[in-house]
């Protein structure tokens, strides 16, 4: 066996269909996600810096970045639960940059 065929039989077993679809419907839709709470978190430091907020704030954005991880990283889409667990997560992301502002 050569090494282009080595090479062949590899590509063509990881862009297999299944493997496609598992891409489509865990892969894009959770890169989606983490982007979207990447933005969120910039353009909330980015907010907190015009603000003149102090040094606590953005102790806790960072707090509250690391719940907003945990989120992207236990997401399992196509469960309802699960999707719900960390939907209902979101208050507590909200009330720690909450306090952050408040108390920074």
């Amino acid at each position: 066996m050569t090494l282009s065929m080595v090479t062949k039989t590899r590509r063509t077993t990881f862009w297999s269909a299944s493997n496609r679809r598992q891409l489509n419907s865990d892969g894009i839709r959770g890169l989606f996600v983490y982007c979207v709470y990447a933005l969120t978190v910039l353009l909330l430091a980015i907010a907190g810096a015009l603000s003149g907020l102090g040094w606590f704030y953005f102790v806790m954005l960072a707090c509250g970045a690391m719940q907003m991880a945990w989120q992207v990283s236990t997401l399992k889409i196509d469960v309802p639960d699960n999707c719900l667990a960390r939907f209902k997560s979101n208050r507590d992301f909200g009330l720690i940059v909450f306090l952050g502002a408040l108390l920074g």
